[in-house]
Order: structure tokens, then C-alpha cells, then sequence
């Protein structure tokens, strides 16, 4: 199985995890890697200029005009939903809250379910709250791979506990083993199911 992309979701506590994540991937690293981070306000997102500090991969605020490469990283913008395309370009709304957040992981997580399937890769980290769940449940029910970040060690747990209750995972993993999980699907090409 040739995976397609990589999708991850975070919330409250998310930095941390994310920065150790983009520092440890390859600098040749060969799938898309779209970020989703619940965002405190409307203002722009440093979150771009923080994690390209850790890595030599292109990072990018996703907009309009911006299609997915492999080997990039890309960081959904605050305040709007974010969605993938058929196209694999970018397309926003900024349709009601999902699960009390816009941009909403659900909405991203079951986009790129829609147009990746089986060959997506989704992880989904800390948080305060269920985002995500639901958009994980679909990715597995469309035979994508679901990466949970071990709630014991996640800064604030209730996002994690929530995808493994309604998603279930395919991995559970710590920090430091997320990464390792990502890059060896990512190499072989194989879907190796743990959980």
C-alpha cells in the first residue's frame, strides 16, 4: 500500500509534540504533511515560522492557490475550515463550528479521508476536546491509518481519550514514536496494523 498523505490534528498542548515530530522527520521525507492546530484567536498563525525553524522541508500557510507536493508541509490557516480536493488543492469556508472549533479537525480529517482513503495517514494528539474523533472513525472506515498519541503521555488528554473511544487506533504511541511510525509507512509503502 503506497500511502498518499500525512494529516494531523492538535489542540491544547500541541506544540510541543508537533515541533519534537517536524524536527525528527528526514530531510527526505516523501509524502504531503497537512497540520491542523486549534487556534486561540483569528489573528495570523505564527505556527508556521515556529515549526519551519525545526526542519529543512518547505513549510506553508495553505491558501487558495496552493496544491499539495510531496515533501512539504503544510499548516491550515485560522478561522476557516479547511478542506483537500479531489485536485489536492486547498479550499476553505467558514461554515458554523464543528465540534465547537473552526478550523475543525473532523472537517479536514474526513476531507482528506474523501480524497486519500486507504492512503491516508491520520494522527491525532493532544487537545481539550473531541475534535477529531469523528474524522478519525471515517478515515479508518475508509481503510486509513489512525495514529493516537498515548493519552498517559499527551499534555491534556481528552482529545486523545475521545479518538480512542469512538475511532478506535491502529497505533497508540508516545512521542518520540509517533515519528518512527509516520517514516516507516511512509518508506515501505506497507500497511502494518498493531491495534
Amino acid at each position: 500500500m503506497k500511502y498518499g498523505a500525512v494529516v494531523i490534528g492538535c489542540s491544547m498542548g500541541g506544540l510541543k509534540v508537533l515541533s519534537q515530530i517536524i524536527k525528527d522527520l528526514p530531510h527526505d521525507f516523501n509524502l504531503p504533511l497537512v497540520i491542523l492546530c486549534h487556534m486561540d484567536s483569528d489573528s495570523p498563525s505564527l505556527l508556521p515560522e515556529i515549526l519551519a525553524r525545526e526542519t529543512t522541508l518547505p513549510v506553508h500557510q495553505c491558501h487558495w492557490d496552493m496544491t499539495l507536493e510531496a515533501g512539504h508541509i503544510y499548516i491550515a490557516p485560522p478561522a476557516y475550515h479547511m478542506y483537500v480536493e479531489p485536485d489536492y488543492s486547498f479550499s476553505f469556508s467558514q461554515d458554523p463550528k464543528v465540534s465547537f472549533s473552526r478550523p475543525s479537525i473532523d472537517v479536514l480529517f474526513e476531507s482528506m479521508g474523501d480524497v486519500f482513503g486507504p492512503r491516508l495517514i491520520a494522527v491525532l494528539l493532544t487537545g481539550a476536546n473531541a475534535d477529531g474523533a469523528l474524522g478519525l472513525k471515517h478515515v479508518r472506515d475508509l481503510g486509513g491509518i489512525a495514529i493516537i498519541q498515548d493519552p498517559e503521555v499527551a499534555e491534556v488528554r481528552t482529545m486523545p481519550d475521545a479518538g480512542l473511544e469512538i475511532a478506535g487506533s491502529d497505533y497508540v504511541l508516545e512521542d518520540d514514536e509517533i515519528v518512527e511510525a509516520i517514516e516507516m509507512l511512509a518508506k515501505k509503502h506497507i500497511r502494518v496494523v498493531e491495534y
